[in-house]
Formats: structure tokens, sequence, C-alpha cells
């Protein structure tokens, strides 16, 4: 066996994906193993581990970004990461994971299912195409960053029961960029689409017309703007806004579509949303049996019915 660390971000700490990566790493590692943990405040009373448990506390501005928590795991890491190094998959940890990979020279392995030890090769499947295949694939557990998500073989308890932080185990990192005193008031720059909790998006059913409501609903909401190939196509959104396998990938706490009939290309984009509302005249469409609620109306008479309801536009 080789030695390994997994890393969880605040927001999958005591996720399915988190279980994954605890199955994922026993599997490569034993018990030699890093348990390394990111927040952004006082950590949680208790905390899986396998192995040893760091813990690293993010301080300052803009700790919510992409650069302060991939700073923060280069930080833990140090100067010998281990041999491969597991993420538990999330919106903003793929992201991470992915520029560890880059500036370490490993290779970057997402969407992993399961992982087994064959005669000292991994044996890693990972799906693809929206779930649609799976790729198989054997690496020496050498310079490997991967991404674990939940279901499949892997899921299950990590082993040890979660545990009160030992004393001296938490590290408090500074701002990105260096101490406070450096840092600018620069405004945030919005979040992008792959990593945006919630996710406002538009398809050829909503015309153009309704596609203009689509981006002054995602303000309100403080939402990102997607769209289907279709209202791309149209010209109504931008191409680096399209969702789906020839667009961008996204895992919002909520997604909405307008006017969008599902696509399969389009569902596998977004399949990993926690919960996925629809509006659509058609209650035969795809998305519409994809979503946990689904309205059956022309948006225009929603629209009315839902303003109100809003925040006033900035």
């Amino acid at each position: 066996m080789t030695a390994a660390a997994v890393v969880l971000l605040e927001e999958e700490v005591h996720g399915v994906a988190a279980d994954a990566a605890f199955a994922a790493v026993r599997t490569i590692a034993g018990d030699d193993v890093r348990t390394l943990v990111l927040a952004t405040g006082d950590p949680p009373g208790d905390l899986p581990a396998v192995g040893a448990l760091e813990v690293g506390v993010l301080s300052g501005p803009a700790t919510r970004g992409g650069d302060g928590w991939y700073e923060a795991v280069r930080a833990l890491l140090g100067d010998a990461p281990p041999p491969v190094i597991v993420f538990a998959a999330g919106p903003l940890s793929e992201t991470v994971a992915g520029r560890v990979a880059g500036a370490l020279g490993f290779s970057p392995v997402v969407d992993v299912e399961t992982v087994e030890v064959d005669d000292g090769v991994l044996v890693i499947e990972r799906s693809a195409f929206g779930g649609k295949a799976t790729h198989r694939l054997r690496a020496a557990p050498d310079g490997l960053v991967l991404g674990v998500v939940g279901g499949g073989d892997l899921d299950g308890p990590p082993s040890a029961p979660p545990g009160p932080v030992p004393p001296g185990s938490v590290r408090w990192l500074p701002p990105p960029g260096g101490p406070l005193g450096d840092v600018g008031h620069v405004p945030a720059a919005p979040a992008g689409l792959p990593v945006a909790p919630v996710v406002v998006a538009g398809g050829r059913g909503a015309g153009e017309d309704g596609f203009r409501h689509v981006g002054d609903l995602a303000r309100r909401l403080d939402a990102a703007v997607g769209a289907s190939r279709a209202a791309v196509d149209a010209g109504w959104a931008r191409p680096d806004q399209q969702v789906g396998l020839t667009g961008q990938t996204v895992a919002p706490h909520v997604y909405l579509a307008i006017g969008i009939s599902g696509a399969s290309q389009h569902l596998a984009g977004m399949s990993r949303s926690d919960v996925v509302l629809a509006v659509n005249t058609d209650e035969s469409a795809p998305m519409v049996g994809a979503a946990d609620v689904a309205f059956i109306a022309d948006w225009r008479a929603l629209w009315p019915e839902l303003e109100p309801l809003l925040p006033p536009p900035a």
C-alpha cells in the first residue's frame, strides 16, 4: 500500500461523498492516511477521520473563493505531499482538486465511483457522459488526485466514528495573498456557473423576452445564469452559459429550468443538482420528469405571481 491524503472542504465534511472518499483511501492506503479538513470558522466539535487528522481554518476576506481554498490545501499538504490525494467530490472541491493536480504535476481523475488494488496497481472506475458510460482505468498509485463521488461500492462510514478534534491539530491559515494588511478591498467576482449554489436556466420555451427575465430572476436570487443549447444557438445566451455534455457541468443546491425540454445532454450536465424546479408548458417534457417540483404553465402566467415575492432589483 501507499500513503494517501483525503481532503474535505467544509461543505463536504459530513456528506455521502466524504464517506466514499474515506472508503477509497482505506482501499488505497489502509491507515497510512492524512485527513485534511478545511473550514472557514471554528471547526465542528466532531469530525470524521482516517489516520492523522489535520484541520486548517481559513481567515480574512475572500475565504469562500477558490483561491483561498486552493492555497489552504497547498499549505496543509506542505512540501512533501503524499503520492495519492483524494477529494470528496463537490462543486468547489472539484475546482480546487484540478488546481492542486496541475500545481503538483499529478494526474487528476474525477467522478470516481470505485477503486480497487490489483497487484499494486489501482483499478479506477469513473462515470462519464452523465452516467451513461463507465471508464475503467489502471494507474500506479503515484502522482494521482482523485475526485470521489458517492454511490457504488465505495459507500460506507469512515473506519472510526466522528470524534473531537485533538489538541494541536488545528492550524490557523493566513488569508490568500499574504498578511491581512496586504489584502485590498476588491469587489469579489461573481461565482462561476460550475460552482454556483443556485442556477436559473432558460431554454427555447422561454423565448427571447423570457430569457431577459431569466437574467433578472438570477440577479435577484444572487444566482448564476444557465442556458440550453437551443438558447445559445438562438443568441440569447453566451456559449459559456450552456449547461450539458458539450457545455458546463453544474451541481447547485437549486436548479430552476424555465422553458427547457430537457434533452439527455442537458440533463446529464445538471444531474447532480440537489433540487430541480421546472417551469414548462409540456407535462411530458423530460425536464418535468426529472424535476422535484414542476409548474405546468407558461412562464408569463407565473411571473406576475412570483415577482412580488422576490427581493427588489439591485
